[in-house]
């Protein structure tokens, strides 16, 4: 009966044990999946970034152009003496 007991208890002790080990893998993976996440979210915020500097020089690009439309309107008439509206 006392081997019984003894072989349980050392039976409990090894199931604690690989509990234990179980445990700490699984937190390792946790953190390695947390850390993934928050590179992840990094890049995310900085590809939000650049959409909104590539917005930006669009727009300005636009106003640019409309200006420089505009100039060669001017210049056309000029030269030729007469608006150019398909220009």
């Amino acid at each position: 009966m006392l081997g019984k007991i003894v072989s349980t208890i050392s039976s409990v002790s090894q199931i604690n044990t690989e509990i234990a080990v179980a445990s700490e893998e699984q937190s390792a993976g946790i953190n390695q999946i947390s850390k993934a996440i928050n590179e992840l979210d990094s890049s995310a915020q900085q590809n939000a970034s650049a959409a909104e500097e590539v917005s930006a020089f669009s727009d300005q690009m636009s106003v640019q152009t409309a200006s420089i439309i505009k100039l060669v309107r001017s210049l056309s008439w000029l030269v030729d003496g007469k608006s150019n509206e398909s220009a």
